[in-house]
């Protein structure tokens, strides 16, 4: 999930994971409405400066990214 409120447009997301995310008007979107929680997914959702990424299991809905610190 992707929250465009929170989303500053670094861009790290369609840096890390060009395949899986994009900038649309500035803002960091996923490409597809779901997408499989790879590594590099995670490394996205992680490393997101303002915490817009959230990934979740679709099937438990267990937050599987970003980390707590």
């Amino acid at each position: 999930m992707s929250d465009s409120g929170a989303c500053a447009g670094a861009g790290v997301c369609a840096s890390v994971v060009p395949t899986r995310f994009k900038l649309v008007d500035g803002y960091g979107e996923p490409i597809e409405p779901e997408v499989e929680p790879d590594d590099q997914v995670l490394l996205a959702a992680n490393l997101c400066p303002m915490g817009a990424l959230r990934v979740t299991d679709a099937a438990t809905g267990e937050l599987l990214a970003p980390e707590d610190d």
